[in-house]
């Protein structure tokens, strides 16, 4: 009984106290300060309470995968708790969206479990760590091995509606050259985890874009300190109509509370598909490599599938960023017969997308450029199909020479009206 009395007289004590210092600070400040201050406490008081009582929490996390040894972004997967399911964009990015009692037990333990699964593969579930200061997920791997469950692949020739939705592309608002970054390799520690990325040469001066990103928008360039990262090729500098020569430096700069800054040097007079590195005084290296403005796009389709592999590598090697759609509108047995180029596509781009296939023999039965893409990418050229051409008769090899040797664009333009 001794014990709560000198408990309550502690309290009241405490209480005591803080009358005092409101008697001696908050009263005797004008009528309009008092005012205010109550407002803004009550604001404040009443949105934690909603919040706390009957709100949902975001939680921001990134999904990286290990590819040979280095890592890259899990984009396209699928995240679960329990039977709600959440997924990762094209920066791997993802947002949880938690209740209450979810929240504060994630904030209790300073983790959560999450189900990750990926077209075919149910992969092991993985424990997240939550920093609390920072109010975000740690970044989450996928697990290398022990898949539990395999998914059954319905018939590639009778693909589902839902995979003829088109994937995001590249809007090129000039015809400039780009210069890709697809790896980052930082040694040194940071908690940083994106920084606003700059190319700068002589006056010119250029953000970084990424592909899956409509419009001038500028993007952040992820970053993972002590192992490699790899982009593939979304995240790139726009280099303009000019002949990009010379010694430039892409800056990096990002963080709050941990902040990171840091230069990379390179030299942009390089040829087209084949990386090389900018290196920072700190040992820090960017892998980029310089591209045409131009997407070449490809299906997979069975007639191409042997090929398919080399194709990629060649069309990449010439310069052209390659996007790879994983099923075909028109079956995985239908033909690939036609060649589509954008309006903003220049016939000396399509000659060389035209090589590549040649040498590999395939089988064309109509070549058309100048269009107005359903894609609406100008800057597109499309490897694909059209069941009109299916009984077509196939382009005589005299025809694609002429094609190929053309040496204007009005004496390409005469050699495909001829078709």
């Amino acid at each position: 009984m001794s014990d709560a009395v000198h408990n309550i007289k502690i309290s009241e004590r405490s209480i005591t106290f803080v009358e005092n210092f409101i008697a001696k600070y908050y009263k005797k400040q004008p009528p309009w300060i008092r005012s205010l201050t109550f407002l803004v406490f009550l604001v404040l008081f009443t949105h934690a309470f909603i919040t706390i009582i009957g709100g949902e929490h975001a939680v921001r996390g990134r999904l990286v995968r290990s590819v040979e040894g280095d890592v890259e972004l899990a984009r396209n997967h699928e995240i679960r708790i329990g039977d709600r399911f959440f997924a990762t964009n094209s920066k791997g990015l993802f947002y949880l969206v938690l209740g209450p009692i979810e929240y504060y037990e994630m904030v209790f333990k300073g983790s959560i479990r999450l189900d990750i699964n990926h077209n075919e593969e149910i992969f092991p579930s993985v424990n997240a760590h939550y920093r609390r200061v920072a109010r975000e997920l740690d970044d989450v791997s996928v697990p290398t091995s022990g898949a539990e469950t395999r998914l059954s692949r319905e018939n590639s020739s009778h693909p589902s509606p839902l995979t003829i939705a088109s994937i995001a592309w590249a809007r090129q608002l000039s015809p400039g050259d780009r210069l890709f970054v697809i790896r980052v390799d930082l040694t040194t520690r940071s908690r940083v985890k994106e920084a606003q990325a700059q190319l700068v040469w002589g006056k010119s001066s250029m953000s970084l874009r990424f592909v899956h990103q409509m419009g001038e928008g500028r993007t952040t360039l992820p970053l993972i300190s002590g192992r490699a990262l790899r982009l593939a090729y979304d995240y790139y500098f726009d280099l303009g109509t000019g002949e990009p020569s010379g010694n430039a430096q892409i800056y990096l700069s990002g963080g709050a509370f941990s902040f990171y800054r840091e230069s990379f040097k390179l030299e942009l007079a390089r040829p087209y598909g084949e990386p090389f590195e900018a290196r920072s005084e700190a040992g820090n290296t960017l892998r980029v490599v310089r591209m045409t403005p131009f997407d070449v796009v490809i299906w997979d389709k069975a007639d191409i599938a042997a090929a398919k592999n080399r194709i990629k590598s060649e069309f990449t090697a010439a310069g052209f960023r390659v996007v790879e759609k994983t099923y075909s509108p028109l079956g995985y047995g239908a033909q690939t017969n036609a060649l589509f180029g954008g309006s903003a596509v220049t016939f000396s781009a399509l000659q060389k997308v035209l090589r590549v296939v040649y040498e590999h023999g395939m089988q064309l039965k109509t070549i058309q450029y100048k269009l107005a893409l359903r894609s609406g990418n100008k800057f597109e050229i499309q490897l694909g199909g059209s069941r009109y051409y299916d009984d077509a008769p196939v382009i005589e090899t005299e025809r694609l020479h002429q094609l190929m040797n053309a040496t204007t664009e009005a004496e390409f333009e005469r050699a495909l009206a001829s078709l």
